[in-house]
């Protein structure tokens, strides 16, 4: 049986075994604000920012968006299948209101006709004001503004109710796409004032022109740019398109789901096995310690399992604050089970070794 110094000498590396491995390398965020729940959720939280919105170009007032846009609406709930195809058909018909009849942050319809001045019909006054000469037309009845890539936007001031947070957004837009020559933003809200600089938004969408595609962004609480997540609408004609996400995103083109993905990360198999195998020496060595001093097996087993998982958990905790990890309760009961691995492994020794010495004495 093994000594207690060897059992806690066995303990003790297992712990630094586990301590080096899993906080490697040592750059603590700890300016950060980061929310411990959100990081162990399966899905990513939208970070606020508090700068203002941005309508036909990015932060920078670069990659400028070249097409028209007749409608556009983002809400904080998730907009569920039916109501983003009631949307989207109620949209498409020249002739009908188009005013949103959900509950929006912002709804611009796009009715003006002259002026400087893009109105919100939602009820919280997100209106916004037309800098560089976007030009008001009409198409068949529907009012739009047209965007000739060169610059032009709206800029709407940022207000708490569209400084979206959290695990849920809804964008939806009616646009015509004409090709351009660089990547064009429709709607975003700025990472950073004036800068296109990593992860480059709280939220937004582009037209990306070498896909002909409309793709979603948003950055989590760490800072990090999650997606794109596309869909690839005709271009040159008026199309409704929509993304919500609810921790998972779905895109709409004309009310037909085109996309739907998980943004979880998966389960890896690597990870998971390198986890089991990560605290079989402090496991191994905790059961040899507490039975070195008479504590019956099933308790030992018991209480390295409770501090197994008390002690991953600790580690996974302090994760949230270095940019490269994940936290996970995968990890935690991965780890937890290693450590009744271990202590099932110096339990099952320790009888052999008791079986021996018992035969060699008789």
């Amino acid at each position: 049986m093994a000594s207690p110094q060897s059992a806690k000498g066995a303990a003790v590396w297992g712990l630094a075994l586990i301590l080096a491995a899993t906080l490697f390398p040592f750059d603590f965020s700890l300016d950060e604000q980061i929310s411990i729940g959100d990081e162990f959720s399966p899905g990513k939280a939208i970070m606020p920012r508090g700068n203002d919105l941005i309508i036909g170009a990015d932060a920078a007032f670069g990659q400028a968006f070249r097409g028209r846009i007749g409608a556009l609406r983002i809400c904080r709930d998730p907009l569920t299948p039916d109501q983003v195809a009631k949307e989207a058909q109620r949209t498409l018909e020249v002739q009908a209101e188009v005013r949103s009849t959900e509950p929006c942050a912002a709804s611009y319809s796009f009715t003006e006709s002259s002026g400087t001045v893009l109105s919100d019909d939602s009820g919280n006054e997100n209106h916004g004001e037309l800098i560089g000469g976007p030009q008001w037309t009409r198409d068949g009845g529907r009012g739009a503004l047209f965007f000739n890539g060169s610059g032009q936007y709206v800029r709407v001031p940022n207000d708490p109710s569209i400084d979206i947070g959290g695990h849920s957004i809804s964008i939806s837009m009616l646009v015509a796409l004409e090709d351009s020559p660089s990547d064009g933003v429709i709607v975003a809200k700025p990472w950073r004032r004036g800068v296109m600089a990593p992860p480059y938004y709280q939220y937004g969408v582009e037209f990306g022109k070498l896909e002909r595609s409309v793709d979603f962004y948003f950055a989590d609480t760490r800072g990090r740019l999650i997606g794109p997540f596309s869909v690839r609408p005709p271009i040159g004609t008026w199309i409704h398109v929509a993304f919500v996400y609810d921790g998972a995103v779905r895109g709409y083109v004309d009310g037909r789901e085109l996309l739907g993905t998980n943004i979880s990360q998966p389960w890896d198999l690597l990870d998971i096995v390198g986890n089991l195998l990560l605290f079989l020496p402090f496991g191994f060595g905790l059961a040899a310690v507490v039975q070195s001093r008479g504590m019956p097996p099933q308790r030992a087993i018991l209480l390295t399992i409770a501090l197994g998982a008390a002690l991953s958990l600790g580690v996974e905790t302090l994760q949230c604050w270095l940019p490269d990890r994940e936290p996970s309760w995968i990890d935690v009961a991965a780890n937890s089970a290693s450590s009744a691995i271990g202590a099932g492994l110096h339990l099952a020794a320790s009888s052999a070794v008791l079986k021996r010495l018992k035969r060699f004495v008789s």
